[in-house]
């Protein structure tokens, strides 16, 4: 279990990270991701809304597993949507993610048509610094 200290927020995705790193294999990694991915995935495709809080971590997680080379075909929308959010610390992960979002040609119109508008809403409305 890795340290976390009080403040940093997002465990789950510490513990990822460190469950990764971990892996004594390339196959053991995989298997790993996998799992994760079916997890997020089906917490996005869930009856139950999620938090700000948990998109943000889930948000976070694909982002790692795609720096670590693997292809990740969904989540862009929820990512989008954290744009929306009143909190600074869920729209950064999605400015920061914002390239993830184009990765896939398929996916990069319907990204672009709400990436874009929020984006100018927050910097016309002065939410964005």
């Amino acid at each position: 279990m890795p340290a976390v200290s009080k403040g940093d927020g997002m465990r789950g995705l510490a513990v990822f990270i460190s469950d990764i790193r971990n892996c004594k294999s390339k196959e053991a990694e995989i298997k790993r991701i996998n799992k994760e991915l079916a997890n997020i995935r089906s917490k996005f495709k869930g009856d139950k809304a999620l938090d700000g809080y948990s998109k943000k971590k889930y948000v976070c997680k694909l982002l790692f597993i795609f720096l670590l080379g693997h292809d990740i075909d969904f989540g862009h929308m929820e990512a989008v949507n954290l744009l929306s959010s009143n909190k600074y610390t869920e729209k950064q992960i999605d400015y920061r993610t914002g390239y993830l979002h184009l990765q896939n040609f398929s996916q990069l119109v319907c990204s672009t048509l709400w990436f874009i508008p929020e984006l100018k809403t927050g910097l016309d409305t002065g939410s964005i610094r």
